[in-house]
């Protein structure tokens, strides 16, 4: 590579880093026309990229598409200038325009088709499965209403992962609300809880598997879990400076029967009900109905206003949110050819609050955030080498191969550890057991468990990480007999956690301080 293509590599890079928006497609705009004049040519595949994605993350996101078509004609008539970057990045603009093909009524099928075939020969000849093909048909059958979804849903998850495949979290995430959706929440909770635990940071978490962890909760009649899930997903949305993310907060709200916060949380999140993205819209509209419809069955005069909206009460909202949703969904329905947007928003209309009282009340204290390592503000190359490891190790999670993913937890711990950053190399090994855990290896799991606290200790971990961490050992620690470490462990953190010693009566067995311990960790506070 020649100093004048590094430099253009650099530029567009540095552009694509910046905010989303019409400036940044802008000045990606311009170092196309510049690199398409004056060169250098090996860039500009890198260049068409950039385009796409600014295009695609922003609206009228369907505008990425025709940028789409001009890089994949570029790439097809110059194979010999691709780097194996360029190719692997060629097949994810091919998997971001399928999605965003089936998320646009007015997108032919014919043409949606073409994209996957077209994907899944470029996947063959560059020696990778079509594993990305077949998400995006699960994902089409399944929005669609096909009644073949489950079996496509099985495709997907027996295709091999390769460097095309979503992190573990979203996987995980979709498998939940897969088995959730398909009435299997015993079967959602378990794939969720072992993931929602990590601090996830990937974009959409850990709302989205905390969204999903709530409502299987509730239909299993765990109504505690199901508030402690929904109090960690407030508090992770505070964190952000946003409001909470998805729909099925709307549902969680009118299934627990708390409805007027459902009315409040849908008059703060009311211009996703007129989003410029048809699935994102016709989503919200699903359970907003689900939502109006118990409204309208208590109080059909309730005043309303909403600024989308020209609604004066209950009974006009619930008109309004129906009839929108009706018709966008039959546009949907027109495309596929199926009647699955008609049958889904019939579900939602029929979907009515939980038997019992579901306690939603907010805990009146509260404890510091976590606070990150000193030794983790330096990004070197053993870092990002961990940070991989530990990605590999949250995708073998999803993927239910719990001792690959305890391998691979156990090398970013120790790249971690050898480049001085004790609290990651501690979280990491905290999976590791947790892993261990889930399996057959229970003593080998309290070996790696106390090995975590100690670095977690040593490196100066939060107390809320090293609270969560102490919580998953105490099981195995007391099977392996290790009640004075525990009591140990228990007595420190009573002191560092504010207010928790108050909570804790004195001469507390292990099992009601650990009780008291959960509560905390629970909340996410």
């Amino acid at each position: 590579m020649t100093d004048r293509v590094a430099q253009a590599l650099a530029e567009i890079a540095a552009l694509r880093r910046q905010r989303h928006g019409v400036a940044q497609t802008a000045a990606l705009e311009e170092v196309v026309a510049r690199l398409e004049a004056e060169g250098p040519a090996e860039a500009l595949a890198s260049a068409y990229a950039g385009v796409v994605e600014s295009f695609a993350l922003r609206d009228p996101f369907e505008l990425a598409f025709v940028q789409f078509t001009r890089a994949v004609r570029w790439a097809d008539d110059h194979p010999e200038l691709l780097r194996d970057e360029d190719v692997r990045e060629l097949l994810w603009m091919h998997k971001w325009m399928a999605a965003d093909l089936i998320d646009l009524p007015s997108s032919p099928r014919e043409q949606i088709e073409q994209v996957l075939r077209d994907m899944e020969r470029r996947c063959a000849e560059s020696g990778r499965p079509a594993t990305s093909v077949r998400l995006i048909e699960y994902l089409w059958d399944w929005h669609a209403g096909r009644p073949g979804a489950e079996e496509a849903y099985q495709r997907w998850r027996a295709s091999p992962r390769d460097d095309l495949a979503d992190c573990g979290c979203y996987e995980a995430g979709r498998r939940a609300r897969h088995l959730w959706e398909t009435g299997r929440p015993v079967e959602a909770i378990a794939v969720a809880e072992p993931v929602v635990g990590y601090r996830l940071t990937c974009r959409g978490q850990p709302d989205d598997l905390l969204a999903t962890l709530q409502l299987a909760y509730l239909d299993v009649g765990r109504y505690d879990d199901a508030a402690r899930a929904h109090h960690r997903a407030r508090a992770a949305a505070r964190a952000a400076g946003t409001e909470l993310r998805s729909p099925r907060h709307l549902l969680f709200y009118t299934r627990a029967g708390h409805l007027d916060d459902g009315l409040a949380l849908l008059g703060r999140t009311q211009e996703r009900l007129v989003s410029a993205r048809p699935s994102v819209r016709l989503a919200h509209l699903h359970y907003a109905a689900a939502l109006t419809t118990n409204l309208r069955l208590r109080d059909p005069a309730t005043p309303v206003r909403l600024a989308v909206a020209p609604v004066s009460d209950v009974a006009g909202l619930d008109d309004w949110v129906v009839d929108a949703a009706r018709e966008l969904g039959a546009r949907f329905d027109a495309r596929d050819g199926v009647d699955g947007r008609h049958r889904f928003l019939a579900r939602c209309l029929a979907m009515r609050p939980v038997p019992g009282r579901v306690d939603l009340s907010e805990p009146v204290w509260a404890v510091p955030e976590p606070e990150p390592s000193p030794a983790a503000a330096g990004q070197t190359a053993a870092e990002a080498e961990h940070v991989l490891a530990m990605r590999r190790g949250d995708a073998a999670v999803a993927a239910g191969d719990l001792d690959a993913a305890a391998a691979e937890y156990h090398s970013a711990a120790d790249l971690a550890r050898d480049d001085g950053l004790l609290v990651d190399a501690g979280v990491a090994l905290a999976r590791a057991a947790r892993c261990l855990h889930l399996g057959p290896d229970h003593d080998e799991a309290e070996e790696v468990y106390d090995e975590a606290v100690a670095l977690l200790r040593a490196g100066g971990a939060g107390s809320m990480t090293l609270l969560e961490v102490v919580l998953a050992w105490v099981p195995t620690a007391l099977a392996a007999g290790r009640d004075p470490a525990v009591e140990d462990e228990l007595d420190r953190l009573e002191r560092e956690v504010p207010g928790l010693a108050d909570r804790v009566r004195p001469a507390a067995t292990i099992e009601e301080r650990v009780a008291a311990l959960r509560v905390v960790a629970s909340d996410g506070r």
